[in-house]
């Protein structure tokens, strides 16, 4: 998941990333066994198992940003608010092999919101 991130990031912050563009990276990881998986990306975040022997790779990122402040016309200041961009990405692996992923959040590709 660390290059997965490391290339998201760079292209988020070109302005590059596209719902499509995310959504074929992480395709890629389907079919391929937990190994891969961790070689590529790392250490997930957190990791679950269900009782039927489901398990879940839950990878997240988060940042907090600050609206910018200004001062308006009749002179009092607006803006300055607190915000938090996220993502968090589960592959749901059975007998080793990644079967799908889900995503939530709001900054898991540029240019549109999912929300929780």
């Amino acid at each position: 998941m660390r290059k997965f991130f490391i290339y998201s990031s760079l292209l988020f912050l070109s302005g590059c990333v596209t719902k499509q563009g995310f959504l074929n990276s992480l395709n890629s990881f389907v079919g391929k066994n937990a190994e891969y998986l961790v070689e590529q990306q790392g250490a997930p975040t957190q990791s679950f198992e269900t009782k039927s022997g489901t398990l879940l790779y839950c990878y997240e990122r988060s940042s907090i940003h600050k609206t910018d402040s200004y001062i308006t016309n009749s002179g009092l200041i607006t803006g300055g608010d607190l915000y938090t961009k996220s993502c968090s990405v589960c592959f749901i692996l059975k007998r080793n092999i990644i079967q799908k992923y889900i995503f939530k959040g709001n900054n898991c590709y540029f240019g549109s919101e999912i929300g929780y």
